[in-house]
C-alpha cells in the first residue's frame, strides 16, 4: 500500500503527468530520462531501501509500453495483454499491485501501478514500478515481520516451483516441496 501511495504521488506530479501528452519523435527519449528520474527519486526513499527498483515504465490507456528506465526493452509490448490487472486499474483509475512472471523478459517481479491523468482528469495510461521478487527482499521482509520462513512458489495440481525463500534450511524447503503439502494448498 506504501508504494501505491507512493507510486500515485509520483503519476501526479507534472512532469510525470505530462510524459503521456508528447507528440512524436522527442517523446522516447523525454519518457526513458523521466522513467530514470523516478527510479532515482525511488531509491532515495527509505521504503525502498535494500530493494530498489528495477523497472519503471509507461504505459498508455491501452496497456502498451511507451518508455522505461534504463533502456528502450519493451517498448512497443502489449504489456496489458500479459498483465489484466494493469488494464483493469487504468480503466478503473485505480492503483493497484501484482506479481509479473514472464520468463522471456525474466520478469520476478511485484509490479505496482497508478493511473497518470491527463489535465482533465482522464486516465490516459499508467506508471508502474516494479521491485524484483527474491531471496534478499523475502528475508528483508521476514526481518522486518515474523522472522518466520518465507518462500515465492508457483502452484499448480502436479508441483511446486520455489522462485525465492528467506534463507530457508534445506529440510523446510523439502517439507513445502512435498506433494501432500502441495495438495493441502490447492484444495483451500
Amino acid at each position: 500500500m506504501r508504494t501505491e501511495r507512493w507510486l500515485e504521488h509520483s503519476a501526479g506530479n507534472e512532469s510525470t503527468r505530462s510524459v503521456l501528452g508528447l507528440g512524436t519523435p522527442k517523446p522516447v527519449a523525454i519518457r526513458h530520462g523521466r522513467a530514470n528520474k523516478v527510479r532515482d527519486a525511488a531509491v532515495g526513499e527509505p521504503m525502498f531501501a535494500k530493494m530498489a527498483p528495477s523497472l519503471v515504465l509507461f504505459v498508455d490507456a491501452q496497456g502498451i509500453a511507451v518508455g522505461r528506465n534504463g533502456s528502450a526493452q519493451m517498448r512497443g509490448e502489449q504489456v496489458g495483454k500479459d498483465y489484466p490487472s494493469l488494464l483493469e486499474a487504468i480503466k478503473t483509475g485505480t492503483t493497484g499491485s501484482a506479481i509479473w512472471i514472464n520468463k522471456q523478459r525474466q520478469e520476478q517481479m511485484l509490479a505496482s501501478f497508478a493511473p497518470l491523468r491527463s489535465e482533465t482528469g482522464a486516465v490516459v495510461g499508467a506508471l508502474v514500478i516494479g521491485t524484483p521478487l527474491s531471496d534478499e527482499r523475502l528475508q528483508r521482509t521476514s526481518d522486518l515481520t515474523s522472522g518466520q520462513t518465507l518462500m515465492f512458489a508457483l502452484v499448480n495440481d502436479k508441483n511446486m516451483a520455489i522462485l525465492a525463500d528467506s534463507a530457508a534450511s534445506a529440510d523446510v524447503l523439502q517439507s513445502a516441496a512435498d506433494p501432500s503439502v502441495v495438495s493441502a494448498h490447492s484444495r483451500r
